[in-house]
């Protein structure tokens, strides 16, 4: 029987050692861990301020883009007040060459009945 108890003890002594090699390195990457876990924080941390950056960044193109389309409704309004004017534009230039039109007329017709009526006295002077 000393055999078996001498057996026994070995296998305790194997075990104990095993167990504290086990313990040795759970405490060895626990300090590990701690560091991991300072990383991670560090990471969370970065990524939350890189979430702000983004989120202002998106205000900034929010605001941008608001004001773009300001403009586009300003030019659209500015270019509607210009084809309107084109347009009224357009009919004075028409309106104009009828005028003139019949201003060529009343000058022809008073030319012609000046130079008959001129026409008239030279031949009354001469009778």
């Amino acid at each position: 029987m000393p055999e078996q108890k001498s057996s026994k003890k070995r296998y305790f002594i194997i075990a104990a050692v095993i167990a504290a090699v086990l313990i040795s390195v759970a405490l060895w990457r626990g300090g590990d861990n701690a560091g991991t876990a300072d990383s991670v924080g560090k990471q969370i941390e970065q990524a939350g301020r890189n979430q702000q950056a983004i989120t202002g960044g998106i205000a900034d193109a929010e605001g941008t883009a608001g004001s773009v389309t300001t403009s586009i409704d300003r030019s659209q309004e500015a270019i509607g007040t210009a084809t309107s004017a084109a347009g009224r534009l357009e009919s004075y230039l028409a309106e104009s060459g009828s005028l003139i039109a019949e201003c060529r007329e009343i000058l022809k017709s008073v030319g012609k009945d000046a130079g008959e009526e001129s026409a008239e006295r030279i031949r009354g002077t001469n009778r």
